[in-house]
């Protein structure tokens, strides 16, 4: 039988018997799997430097764009996103558990990301260089690990997935640009689409990588109070 609480804790049953024989909406407070996630989110902050994301480096763009019947030339340069070590978690995890496994779930949130970014566009006539700054808001990140809690006093886990969620939108300034309003208003989707491109690159490799990487160490004695 399938059953599903909050990860505050899991276990002082399972200090005798396994979840499965004693059915997790009876588990005592001896685990909380709300630090598990907060183990891995601290790791993916300390590890910013080291992968090189604080700041990001947004690849360079050379794509076409259509403006009043014309075809315009954008190039992208000079791109950084920053605030990936502004993750944290959005209140608690929840687990689900069925014959010694334990899926544990939570959303992550970023308290402030942003990015900035030089251009040129040309369009006939018109045209030139600019600058762009925005916010990243609304994303969330879904993240999801098994665990085996078969043996109660090591508890193993691995990542299942971690995944951009949400109705997340890209706000957008320019700066020091002075162009036709019209033709700035045709250059935020290629520029929003690129950002939203690069930040959910970086999610599922970089930061999945060290999410990954942090879940495979995780040893839990859920048998000790």
């Amino acid at each position: 039988m399938k059953s599903s609480v909050s990860l505050y804790v899991l276990a002082t049953c399972l200090a005798a018997i396994t979840a499965a024989q004693c059915g997790l909406a009876d588990a005592g407070a001896a685990l909380n799997f709300n630090s598990v996630v907060d183990r891995v989110v601290a790791a993916i902050r300390q590890n910013v430097s080291a992968y090189k994301l604080n700041p990001y480096h947004i690849n360079d763009v050379n794509e076409t764009f259509d403006f009043a019947q014309q075809h315009g030339r954008l190039y992208s340069y000079h791109g950084r996103l920053h605030g990936i070590e502004s993750l944290y978690r959005k209140g608690d995890a929840e687990v689900a558990s069925q014959d010694g496994l334990a899926t544990v779930t939570a959303s992550l949130g970023f308290r402030e990301l942003t990015y900035a970014l030089d251009f040129r566009a040309d369009v006939g006539d018109l045209g030139g260089p600019g600058k762009v700054r925005g916010d990243i808001r609304l994303l969330n990140v879904d993240i999801a690990l098994l665990a085996d809690v078969s043996n109660s006093s090591d508890v193993t886990a691995a990542l299942r997935s971690f995944r951009p969620s949400g109705e997340w939108e890209v706000t957008f300034d320019f700066e020091d640009t002075p162009m036709a309003t019209k033709l700035l208003e045709a250059l935020v989707y290629p520029i929003t689409a690129h950002v939203k491109v690069t930040l959910s690159d970086v999610l599922g490799h970089e930061v999945a990588d060290i999410a990954n990487s942090t879940i495979r160490q995780l040893r839990v004695d859920m048998s000790r109070p």
